[in-house]
């Protein structure tokens, strides 16, 4: 009886201790692969030092060799080090078969592992050159972004990596690779584009491939107009590419002016204004490269038809909000000096006499001025001179009370009721004022062509000459206090240069004592590009249609640092 009791519990014991030694099991290996995620997790985010880094890497494949993350962040630690300039070229040849050998182990593990894919590509890119390699980089680039789902930085790395290799691959892998790039080469990403770009170049910077490449947005072709410009290479596909960009620049400044408008009939001036902001921007970007092309993309007139109306809105919308003339007067001005159009000119100051009306008595003294000043201004223009010379007269008192405030605009208005006089033939009268702006403005150009132009009409020919030598001084005076200035590589530097009615030239002397590659110039006068090419010699002349009195250059040394020694108008 107590035998067969015992053979009875027997069994039991044997299950009991089986569950308990299953139960140990189930534990223990919880307990490694809690410690082998752990290990890897640190190795990955927490321990900044190489070293302790491979050491808990491999810790972790000791305690459980089966976990594909720990074999791909061996991969990845090796693959890293063979590409420090510290390691010899044996070390980094070793380092690359390590690498290699940890990323198959990790694709064996697990086959749908994108990253492993991506990574062993890598490593082949480099050891295909050393020895025979199992597999092809090319493959393992497509398998990785195959592999994931949308993943912006492994689509953009797997094509850049593919597009690196470009004249290797097939019909079918370069229609891949465009389709990886063509998510993520984006006007939002700008970065991917420069990126990719010295592939480019190195695989033959072929025009074709890169207008497949690019979509058609400005900011886009002018990221590639930068990449040539620095490189020196590509010039003409530089200059199309600026004048591309600035065509759609001026479409979409056309179609936010029109946005405006409609916003603004809708009362959402905020909005309108945002838009006009923006269109404005969008104008100011253009400098009309396409004639530098030959070709007419943009038509100019109607560049300054939305230029002028655009500063006009956004001048209008302001004074709505209740801002005051001083605040947009910059903007009035230039409207005012783009505007030749009677009628409009009219609408114009009856918009802004209209507001004057509705501040009434509590309208501040300067504003008055400004408001007199906007107002004989477009008597000038509409050619009322008999009507503006009389105004000024009769204001004279009030005009004197705002010198110390407005001396330019003060001087402006005794130039113009001048000049009024000039064209009335009221020679005399015309001659005292321009002596009274010259006071004011000893060596503005205009008044002093003004005065000569007068002593003209009076046959002084003493005085006309007193002006000339007054006017060569002038000139003479800036061009010697014109000191050698640098500019460095893709920085605009801005100068002022003053011109008379009979300058039609531009000399610029550079230094290009220091400068290892022929030096790309671009030269912009008053917001237009005048010239831009390789200097061939240390001086250039530009000719243009130069304004009386300042004029705006701009120059740019885009891919070296050069010198601008000297400029003298001619």
């Amino acid at each position: 009886m107590n035998k067969s009791i015992k053979l009875i519990h027997q069994p039991r014991r044997m299950a009991s201790l089986i569950v308990v030694l299953l139960l140990i099991g189930i534990i223990g290996l919880e307990v490694i692969l809690y410690l082998n995620i752990r290990w890897v997790s640190l190795a990955r985010r927490d321990i900044a030092n190489d070293q302790v880094r491979l050491k808990t890497l491999n810790r972790a494949q000791q305690i459980f060799p089966f976990n594909d993350e720990v074999n791909l962040e061996l991969g990845r630690w090796w693959l890293t080090q063979a590409q420090s300039p510290h390691f010899s070229y044996e070390e980094r040849i070793k380092g690359l078969k390590k690498a290699m050998n940890y990323l198959e182990q990790a694709i064996r593990l697990n086959p749908g592992s994108y990253r492993a894919h991506f990574y062993l590509a890598q490593v082949g890119q480099v050891l295909r050159f050393e020895e025979k390699i199992p597999f092809s980089p090319i493959s393992e680039f497509k398998k990785a972004a195959l592999l994931t789902t949308y993943n912006e930085e492994v689509y953009f790395q797997a094509g850049r990596h593919l597009f690196s290799l470009w004249n290797e691959l097939s019909p079918e892998d370069k229609e891949i690779t465009w389709q990886l790039l063509a998510n993520v080469i984006t006007p939002n990403n700008p970065d991917h584009l420069e990126e990719i770009l010295p592939s480019w170049e190195y695989n033959g910077a072929s025009e074709e491939v890169l207008n497949k490449l690019l979509p058609q947005d400005a900011r886009l072709y002018r990221v590639v107009a930068d990449y040539l410009a620095r490189r020196g290479i590509k010039h003409e596909l530089r200059l199309i590419k600026l004048a591309q960009a600035e065509m759609m620049e001026f479409d979409q400044a056309r179609r936010l002016y029109f946005q405006a408008l409609n916003q603004a009939q809708i009362s959402q001036f905020r909005r309108a204004e945002q838009a006009f902001q923006e269109a404005y921007g969008l104008l100011q970007r253009i400098k009309f490269y396409q004639a530098l092309i030959g070709e007419k993309l943009i038509e100019e007139s109607d560049f300054y038809v939305f230029s002028k109306e655009i500063k006009k809105n956004i001048a209008f919308l302001r004074l709505s909000r209740g801002e005051n003339f001083s605040s947009v007067k910059t903007l009035l001005l230039s409207y005012l000096d783009e505007e030749d159009d009677v009628d409009a000119l009219e609408n114009f100051i009856n918009y802004l006499r209209q507001k004057m009306e509705i501040q009434g008595s509590k309208i501040a003294n300067q504003e008055k001025f400004l408001f007199f000043y906007l107002e004989s201004l477009v008597d000038y223009k509409k050619g009322a001179f008999s009507q503006l010379s009389e105004r000024i007269r009769s204001q004279g008192v009030f005009i004197q009370d705002n010198i110390l405030d407005f001396p330019a605009e003060v001087a402006d208005l005794w130039r113009i009721v001048a000049e009024s006089y000039l064209n009335q033939d009221f020679v005399y009268d015309s001659l005292e004022y321009f002596e009274k702006a010259l006071m004011i403005k000893p060596k503005d150009m205009n008044i002093l062509l003004g005065l000569m132009e007068t002593y003209e009409r009076l046959n002084r020919e003493d005085k006309i000459e007193e002006v000339s030598l007054r006017i060569a001084e002038i000139i003479r005076e800036r061009e010697e206090k014109f000191r050698s200035t640098p500019l460095l590589p893709g920085k605009t530097t801005n100068f002022q240069i003053l011109a008379s009615r009979n300058t039609r030239r531009l000399k610029i002397i550079f230094d290009l004592a220091d400068s290892r590659v022929s030096p790309l110039v671009g030269v912009i006068i008053n917001g237009r590009i005048e010239r831009e090419g390789f200097l061939k010699s240390p001086e250039i002349e530009v000719e243009t249609d130069f304004k009386v009195g300042i004029n705006q250059v701009e120059i740019t040394s885009y891919n070296t640092e050069i010198r601008c020694l000297k400029m003298m108008v001619e």
